[in-house]
């Protein structure tokens, strides 16, 4: 072949038509068979290799094949070898038309076995015809082309073609590998949960191993909740659903898989803090996807000490403080709040502990507490004409004096109670008088002093002795 005709023959497409035969009974209503001469008349080829050939009388190596009559079947045979299971490939050209004629029953082509030449393989005949001819008006050619699936083995190719007129004719047969379909596609995950701003790889399982064109297709039905990449790999885009996908390049065989993507939250605390009066609030709130949680702070609205009086005793004294919110929960010293003391405590007076809250708190309050004088007693009680005498212990440390109160009442009713000061705490006895004959009177007495409370001199009195009773004579 000339080069024109070369590039000619390169440049023609032709519609290639599959045949899938495994049995010659397949074939069972054709009748063919091979001459006895054709082992030695056949020409061995390549496969791969270009033929040029044409077709005479004297190509004919068998008998007439089950047509009665004078007409003349002429058989160009051709010996081949699949060194493996695969497709041949079959494509022939020419400028004359009769190569690809369906003229009479029996024309066409045929494969048969190498080992039994009279075992039909395949054939293309008018009433099966498997070669399609096109005609190229601008190459001025005809072509046809046909894939055959066969077995490992050698074979015989057959040209039968009665009206053949001679001319050149150009043949290929080649090998090609079968294509191998998927027939399944799975995912190693049909759900996952992943972040927004996180990844996930999905693995594809392509099933047969050895499939002609194992790639993958990847897809997701909501980009803006998730990407995937031609790898797999599922990127997080916002909180959503979306369906990735995986299907075979070569068909519409998928497998599918649902992925959630949540928020990876990026939270901020707002803090609006509760005071003694009035409840506060907590907002953690997401930036990204402004998630929020409110919880509400609640007033600290109980503040107490665990005492408010103290009898002096030469030492400091520090009450504790105990604060609970509205609802009854107790708050933490040091987390919720601070605690100062004032000095000098353990001297008689009136002392303000101060309480700052901090956190989820603000605010200060204060808190009081007084420390007075220590007691004294009642040593001895005498009556007296219409009155009595008495003597004390005395209490002269961090005092002024004391004070005596009888009353004809046992528990001290205002009306029926006198009290009497005693300004000097070196005293230590005292006389009343001018009281009714032949009554009873209960006696009790405590220790005062005069302190200074925010600019005013105040006094602070102990607490009350055991009572005594007496009877006026």
């Amino acid at each position: 072949m000339n080069l024109k005709k070369q590039f000619r023959k390169n440049s023609v497409l032709c519609l290639s038509a599959l045949m899938l035969l495994l049995s010659v009974a397949a074939f069972s209503t054709m009748k063919a068979h091979a001459a006895d001469g054709w082992p030695e008349f056949a020409v061995e080829v390549n496969l791969g290799a270009e033929i040029i050939d044409s077709m005479k009388e004297t190509d004919y190596h068998g008998a007439i094949e089950g047509v009665g009559g004078n007409s003349l079947y002429y058989w160009k045979v051709y010996e081949f070898s699949m060194e493996e299971d695969g497709l041949l490939d079959i494509y022939l050209e020419s400028d004359d038309a009769s190569y690809l004629g369906t003229a009479a029953e029996y024309d066409g082509f045929a494969i048969f076995d190498g080992e039994e030449p009279d075992n039909l393989v395949w054939r293309s005949c008018k009433r099966n015809y498997r070669m399609q001819k096109k005609y190229s008006s601008a190459q001025e050619m005809y072509c046809g082309s046909a894939k055959v699936l066969l077995k490992e083995g050698d074979y015989y190719f057959a040209i039968r073609q009665h009206k053949a007129s001679g001319g050149l004719y150009y043949l290929t047969l080649s090998y090609e590998k079968p294509i191998v379909n998927v027939t399944s596609v799975t995912l190693n995950r049909k759900k996952t949960t992943i972040k927004d701003d996180g990844k996930r790889t999905l693995k594809a399982t392509v099933l047969p191993s050895n499939a002609t064109n194992p790639a993958i297709e990847w897809s997701s039905s909501e980009p803006s909740v998730a990407t995937v990449s031609t790898r797999g790999v599922v990127q997080g885009v916002a909180p959503g659903t979306t369906t990735i996908t995986a299907t075979s390049e070569d068909g519409e065989i998928s497998a599918e898989c649902e992925v959630t993507v949540t928020c990876n939250h990026k939270y901020r605390t707002t803090i609006t803090p509760a005071s003694a009066k009035k409840s506060g609030r907590k907002q953690v709130k997401c930036s990204k996807c402004r998630d929020k949680t409110i919880t509400k702070i609640y007033a600290a609205e109980d503040i107490t000490l665990s005492k408010t009086s103290y009898a002096r005793n030469g030492k400091r004294r520090k009450p504790s403080v105990i604060v609970r919110d509205s609802r009854g929960k107790k708050l933490k010293a040091g987390r919720n709040y601070t605690v100062t003391y004032p000095k000098g405590t353990e001297n008689v007076g009136k002392y303000t502990v101060v309480i700052k809250f901090k956190g989820n708190y603000t605010g200060t309050v204060k808190k009081s507490f007084t420390v007075v004088p220590k007691a004294t007693s009642i040593k001895q009680i005498k009556p007296k004409k219409r009155g009595f005498t008495l003597t004390w212990r005395k209490q002269k440390v961090q005092s002024t004096g004391y004070e005596i109160a009888y009353s004809t009442d046992s528990n001290f009713s205002d009306v029926s109670t006198t009290k009497v000061l005693v300004d000097k705490n070196t005293k230590v006895s005292g006389r009343v008088s001018k009281l009714e004959k032949g009554k009873i009177y209960y006696v009790k007495m405590r220790v005062y002093t005069n302190t200074v409370v925010n600019g005013k001199t105040k006094a602070l009195y102990s607490d009350w002795s055991d009572i005594k009773a007496v009877v006026t004579m």
